[in-house]
């Protein structure tokens, strides 16, 4: 299986991110936790 560099995040990921993001800059502390994950493991999904 083939991954392209700096296309590695999946759309998934990214949807998600777009979701948790306004949370995380609210200062939702679980929305801050997921989204520094989905940030340092973008290729699990």
């Amino acid at each position: 299986m083939q991954q392209s560099r700096g296309k590695g995040i999946n759309r998934n990921v990214a949807k998600a991110i777009e979701i948790i993001k306004p949370l995380a800059e609210l200062g939702d502390s679980k929305a801050q936790e997921n989204l520094k994950w989905y940030v340092e493991h973008p290729n699990q999904y």
